[in-house]
């Protein structure tokens, strides 16, 4: 007997139907002293628990039935295209791409962080995170891309618009945060002390430097809570989240995909940045 043929039969609407009609009927006479149109009367309580039980047995499954035929997928007509399927294979993305996936399990040594660092042509970045640029520093100087600073500062000489915040290592959350990322303070405050000192360089390094009219810096502090680090370059946004425990550069790292979540991820820093524009800059 083929068990799939006969769930197939059984799917088509008037079959549904009739279970169901069946079912309340069943449970009709079960329930009631006597039923006019059948001049039927149960009397015993085990007939009339019998008929109930049979009512439910046809009434559910009418609506499991009847649940799988909404279920169904739309017709032919209603599904995707071939042609936009491939137009949005094309672009990256499937048309019910939306929210995160994830890149790579740890941040600390994705190479998609760096391919701006290695790409030529202006563009259009924003970095935020505890310490940032201290990151930077040392995965760039690891794969002989050169320093931070050297790295910025020839970005800026092909036009390109970078906005960096840094967390305040003077803010009260400093402990706060370095106990539940399970790091010691003094290792916190010695990366914002690299930071810090990356972008006293930079500016050592622009001062001689004649850049671009397109070209624009921005490196601001904030002392809020950095929930997560933010990457974006162009229209690529990766998101690294802070957890209990694991240190931030060993969480994992997410792109986000649809216009939307970027705008999301995007707006809790855009925020902090708009907040904090009259904060000291040290550019």
């Amino acid at each position: 007997m083929n068990v799939d043929k006969i769930i197939e039969q059984l799917n088509k609407t008037p079959v549904v139907i009739l279970f169901a009609v069946i079912g309340v009927l069943f449970v009709l006479v079960g329930t009631a002293s006597g039923f006019p149109l059948f001049s039927i009367t149960v009397s015993d309580t085990l007939g009339r628990v019998t008929l109930i039980a049979l009512g439910i047995a046809f009434i559910i499954p009418a609506f499991v039935l009847a649940l799988r035929k909404g279920a169904e997928k739309p017709p032919d007509s209603e599904k995707t295209s071939p042609e936009t399927t491939k137009k949005d294979e094309a672009k990256g993305s499937s048309p019910s791409s939306t929210g995160l996936r994830l890149l790579s399990p740890q941040r600390r040594g994705y190479a998609g962080y760096f391919q701006w660092a290695m790409d030529g042509g202006p563009q259009d970045m924003f970095f935020a995170g505890h310490a940032v640029l201290h990151r930077f520093d040392e995965d760039f100087r690891f794969r002989g891309i050169g320093t931070a600073e050297a790295v910025i500062a020839r970005k800026l000489s092909e036009g390109s618009t970078i906005k960096i915040l840094l967390h305040d290592p003077r803010s009260d959350m400093v402990r706060h945060l370095v106990r539940e990322e399970g790091q010691s303070i003094e290792s916190y405050l010695s990366d914002s002390a690299v930071a810090l000192g990356i972008c006293q360089r930079l500016s050592d390094m622009l001062q001689l430097q004649m850049l671009p009219p397109t070209a624009r810096l921005g490196i601001h502090i904030y002392n809020d809570i950095p929930y997560y680090a933010y990457h974006a370059v162009g229209d690529q946004v990766a998101v690294g989240f802070y957890f209990y425990s694991p240190l931030g550069f060993s969480s994992a790292v997410y792109e986000a995909i649809d216009p939307q979540t970027k705008e999301f991820f995007k707006s809790h820093f855009q925020s902090i940045l708009s907040n904090y524009l009259k904060t000291q800059e040290f550019m």
